[in-house]
């Protein structure tokens, strides 16, 4: 097995070779390198509309340019601190095998859970987070 690129159109393509799920995680959030506007250069199989880590901001702009693609969407807690689990979350019927929950997320026979986040959860998550940067 190779090592995967770092280089996004080298990851797509690498991603779609390994018969993976192609979706990109907080695309708009600026503090953790979504891939912004090049969410519209790849045929995506869903994007992550709901992440609880974040930013607000960053979620409405993804479900904006979902929307406006046509395509899929997902939820994730992307759960640092235990808190965060599960928060956030994609509901999906299926059986767990690649073509059963790709076809759930296309078809849109899924669930969106989208809990409310307090302001002592986002307190805890930026803690977190500079403790993070910082190596403390």
């Amino acid at each position: 097995t190779k090592t995967p690129p770092h280089n996004l159109c080298e990851l797509y393509d690498y991603a779609e070779e390994m018969g993976c799920i192609v979706i990109p995680a907080h695309p708009y959030d600026i503090f953790r390198y979504g891939v912004g506007h090049d969410v519209a250069k790849y045929k995506w199989h869903a994007i992550e509309v709901f992440n609880a880590s974040a930013p607000m901001i960053a979620n409405i702009i993804a479900y904006r340019e979902a929307s406006k693609l046509k395509i899929p969407m997902i939820a994730s807690s992307d759960a640092h601190i235990p808190h965060f689990i599960g928060l956030y979350r994609t509901q999906i019927d299926s059986d767990l095998n690649r073509d059963e929950v790709l076809d759930s997320i296309k078809k849109e026979k899924i669930k969106l859970i989208i809990s409310n986040l307090s302001i002592r959860d986002r307190i805890n998550q930026l803690s977190w987070s500079l403790k993070r940067r910082l190596r403390i």
